[in-house]
């Protein structure tokens, strides 16, 4: 009885799994292909994040050049912010960028940009390039002047994974991208606070008595208790002396007394606590004559580095990021209300 064309077929496909020879080498090459395949994808995406991050430090010159130009139509933005992202991310660059776009919207000015890098290992799947797009706002300045306050966390957790590291270097940038677009030497100015459980103002406004820190749980904290001793009478006799109170050495009465001492006020760090609430959210200006908006004094060996006041002292800001060190718990609120402080308060 003669087979038919699936009896044939089947019994082949019954031999080719039994074979030996091969199935090494086809395993091999379909195994190879799919590492190649993962190995490629992992390249060409990190590629592609370093092009994404460079197009974006661009992107951020440009929007900071046209947010501080005043009296320009969106065209004319349009040119500033090509000469600025071009001067920042030059032909010879990873990946392809198209050009800056950039639309008004009343004081808002959005920029985009979208771009392309060439694949490596990916081509082999069928991908010769990946797509990527960055975007930015600013808001448009009233006058020629750019104040921009960096919050910085300082806190322990960011001792970990090389996190402090990482912030220190891409606040070196944005400090230079800052200071490159600044047209005339006041036109950029910035402030830094470092921030962890409480922000530290400077130990310099106790010298100069600032009426905005309120001193009270500060001069509960720190200082020593002085023991004094008056006595009255004859000292003739015997008998016996209480650390407090009034006793008696014979005919002579004593009174001891443990009085309190504040420290010197010139002994503090600089630290100062969250207000009361709901002035712990808020940027009213303090007053001395209300306590609630007054920024409590404190003594924490975790403080941060202190902050700097508004300045175009750009090696100034540097050096303080540099000084910047992880310890300490976290809140963010205090970081917050001091860089909204920094900005309006000036």
């Amino acid at each position: 009885m003669a087979m038919s064309i699936f009896d044939r077929i089947a019994i082949w496909l019954r031999r080719f799994a039994r074979a030996e020879q091969g199935n090494f080498a086809l395993i091999f090459a379909l195994t190879a292909t799919m590492l190649m395949t993962a190995g490629g994808a992992g390249v060409d995406f990190t590629r592609t994040m370093v092009a994404k991050n460079r197009i974006g430090r661009a992107l951020d010159a440009a929007a900071l050049a046209v947010g501080s130009t005043t009296g320009s139509s969106e065209r004319q933005l349009q040119v500033v912010a090509q000469q600025y992202f071009d001067a920042n991310y030059p032909e010879d660059a990873l990946g392809i960028a198209s050009p800056v776009q950039v639309r008004v919207n009343g004081p808002t000015i959005s920029l985009s940009v979208t771009g392309r890098v060439p694949t490596t290992l990916l081509k082999i799947a069928g991908l010769s390039e990946l797509n990527l797009s960055v975007t930015n706002q600013v808001m448009r300045a009233t006058n020629a002047k750019l104040h921009v306050v960096l919050v910085l966390d300082n806190t322990g957790s960011m001792r970990s994974y090389g996190k402090m590291q990482a912030l220190q270097n891409a606040t070196h940038d944005l400090l230079d991208t800052l200071e490159g677009a600044a047209q005339k030497p006041r036109d950029v100015l910035v402030s830094i606070v470092p921030f962890a459980r409480e922000v530290n103002v400077g130990p310099t406004n106790a010298h100069i008595n600032a009426p905005w820190i309120d001193w009270e749980e500060w001069d509960a904290e720190n200082g020593d208790e002085v023991t004094t001793q008056e006595c009255s009478g004859s000292s003739k006799g015997r008998g016996r002396r209480g650390r407090r109170g009034r006793g008696r050495r014979g005919g002579r009465n004593c009174t001891t007394t443990n009085t309190w001492v504040p420290a010197d006020h010139n002994t503090w760090n600089g630290c100062v606590a969250d207000r009361d609430q709901s002035y712990d959210v808020l940027n009213t200006t303090p007053r001395p004559n209300d306590t609630s908006t007054l920024f409590p004094a404190e003594q924490s060996s975790y403080c941060p580095v202190p902050i700097v006041a508004l300045t175009n002292d750009w090696k100034a800001l540097h050096g303080r990021v540099d000084d910047m060190e992880p310890r300490g718990d976290t809140n963010q609120t205090i970081g917050l209300a001091w860089g909204w402080q920094a900005l309006t308060q000036g």
